[in-house]
């Protein structure tokens, strides 16, 4: 599937995948999140498919998402009965796991992770915190800075436990008066963290602010960009973009690469032009040596990516090179 295939597929008995992974003709062969046994290995043998390093996970990254959703709901439960973020034990956990994740060079294996629908409210926090962790340190904050970002960003929904579990898990459109409880957790979220002893109004302000926009049309004070900080600007890329991917009860996840164009449309006006370009810089970059289904059906691989037009990179179909920046049309649709 990419360059560097795994030699002996054998040896990969009890590994996750990371992908979906599909045959020649583009059928779903075996599903993301799969624990690879014989049989499937001996499928994908005889669609003559082998797997890279990037395709799949060791038990051991599986079982520290597991341990990153078992110490959250642990700390939400504390929440929950006593009204007190229990903010040693998320530094001593929580923090620790998240440091792990973002650490990984491999961003799809963790996007991949994060995208199941189950326990989506704990994975949702957890997520948020690595993703913002991520652009927090591609974007060069300070240790200080960071600290408070990865924190304040894994506690931006600290406000949905004080509103009602059945409008949030609600699979039909809210009402105006359900929509406008939820609107409201940003401010119980800011409560909680600036009444936590050790917590900084920096770190409340991050989860205040986290669905603000740029251009003054979020919620819930209604600021503008220029009334907001830089941790707050990053928690509202990351909060979008994993709710984006993830699945959810009502809804399956959003491609990739709609994902990214929708980002980088929000950018004029939505969003911190300089949080979602780094964001999809990085993204894109991961994704040379990738193939990706194009606009009109065929496949290519992503060769090389064009600073200047992030989205419509060099790719190679077949033997032919096909700058998309200069083709009228012709867009990538999916990744493989």
């Amino acid at each position: 599937m990419n360059e560097n295939p795994i030699n002996n597929m054998n040896t990969l008995v009890g590994y996750y995948l990371n992908k979906n992974i599909y045959n020649k003709l583009n059928v779903l062969l075996i599903p993301a999140n799969t624990v690879l046994k014989r049989t499937h290995i001996a499928l994908l043998i005889s669609q003559e498919i082998t797997l890279n390093q990037e395709d799949i996970s060791s038990i051991k990254s599986v079982r520290l998402m597991n341990e990153a959703v078992k110490e959250t709901k642990k700390a939400f439960n504390i929440i929950s009965l006593n009204k007190v973020i229990p903010l040693d034990n998320i530094k001593t956990k929580i923090i620790p796991l998240i440091a792990q994740f973002s650490l990984n060079p491999d961003l799809l294996s963790i996007f991949t992770s994060m995208e199941t629908r189950d326990e989506y409210t704990y994975k949702h926090s957890f997520a948020v915190a690595v993703i913002a962790t991520l652009i927090g340190h591609w974007m060069d904050l300070d240790e200080i800075e960071l600290g408070d970002l990865t924190i304040s960003a894994f506690l931006h929904d600290i406000g949905k436990l004080q509103i009602s579990e059945a409008v949030l898990n609600k699979s039909l459109p809210l009402t105006k008066e359900e929509f406008g409880e939820v609107k409201k957790h940003p401010e119980y979220g800011y409560k909680m963290i600036r009444a936590t002893n050790g917590m900084t109004k920096r770190q409340a302000l991050a989860a205040l602010q986290h669905h603000e926009r740029e251009d003054g049309s979020g919620y819930p004070s209604g600021i503008k960009g220029s009334e907001m900080g830089i941790l707050s600007k990053i928690v509202a890329v990351a909060d979008v973009f994993h709710a984006m991917i993830s699945k959810r009860s009502y809804k399956d996840s959003v491609p990739l690469f709609q994902v990214l164009r929708e980002l980088s449309a929000g950018s004029y006006g939505l969003y911190d032009p300089r949080v979602t370009h780094c964001l999809i810089s990085k993204i894109m970059t991961s994704l040379i040596g990738n193939r990706v289904l194009l606009s009109s059906g065929d496949e290519a691989k992503v060769i090389m990516i064009n600073i200047y037009d992030l989205l419509h990179p060099l790719v190679k179909k077949k033997q032919q090179f096909i700058d998309l920046s200069k083709e009228k049309g012709l867009e990538i649709v999916k990744f493989f």
